[in-house]
């Protein structure tokens, strides 16, 4: 499941806020929904973590604006809380998307069968 479009239009207004027109000419010459719609998809599974997503928006890189790859490596770098693995289990009778099975396996130290719910 893709991230939500509400997220993703405030993330994208803070790193517009935090970067100015460095982050937005970066998008100049393309479809801004398509843009969007991509980096949705890249952090889906997030939407179970907002923790994360906070956690990115808070670490941002000073030097330059994050591609949607750096600004999901820094979301998962976030320390795992146990409010978080909570938010995991609320999605109980979902499909598990691979990143949060991995992340629970991790955290649990067992593995789980794929296509498997926590």
């Amino acid at each position: 499941m893709s991230l939500p479009s509400v997220w993703i239009e405030a993330i994208f207004t803070k790193l517009s806020l935090v970067y100015g027109q460095q982050f937005l000419r970066r998008w100049q010459d393309m479809d801004l929904n398509a843009v969007k719609a991509d980096w949705a998809h890249e952090l889906r599974g997030l939407e179970a973590a907002p923790k994360r997503v906070e956690y990115a928006l808070q670490n941002l890189p000073v030097d330059h604006p994050p591609t949607v790859l750096e600004f999901r490596a820094i979301a998962y770098k976030a320390p795992v809380q146990e409010d978080t693995l909570l938010e995991l289990k609320a999605h109980k009778g979902a499909p598990m998307p691979a990143n949060i099975r991995k992340e629970i396996e991790r955290l649990r130290g067992k593995t789980f069968p794929q296509g498997a719910t926590a």
